[in-house]
């Protein structure tokens, strides 16, 4: 036996389903090396190599027709969306200790965009429900 073959009592079991036919007489040293040809570098480029020294960023070619994103005219979100990405915010911080400062301050967050999404709501009339 190879030293890379492994003979595990109930292997196959352990094994999902749908792979089982796909994987049967693949020894395990191929199954590690199958990637072993593949490209995970690239080579640079007089450019990329010139702003590494400097210190710049990497100069990144934009394939024409593409416009810059940053040119778009933000979004104004609506106040559920805030209140979904305060609600990540404070499960973020509920995970990690000592941070019950922080979970103030996504509290008064919190409130400022209720108050803010309140002010914003204009009261209807009665004879707007049921018409006239």
């Amino acid at each position: 036996m190879d030293s890379c073959d492994v003979d595990v009592d109930g292997a196959e079991e352990l094994m999902p389903v749908a792979l089982r036919d796909t994987l049967r007489g693949v020894r395990f040293a191929d199954y590690v090396e199958v990637d072993t040809g593949a490209s995970v570098c690239g080579a640079l480029t007089d450019e990329d190599i010139i702003a590494q020294v400097a210190g710049a960023q990497p100069v990144a070619e934009e394939p024409e027709g593409e416009e810059d994103e940053d040119d778009e005219a933000p979004v104004r979100l609506s106040a559920s969306a805030v209140m979904e990405a305060l609600n990540v915010a404070r499960l973020f911080f509920s995970f990690e200790e000592g941070e019950e400062d922080s979970l103030r301050r996504v509290r008064a967050l919190e409130q400022r965009a209720a108050a803010v999404a309140f002010r914003e709501k204009k009261q209807m009339v009665i004879t707007d429900f049921f018409g006239q």
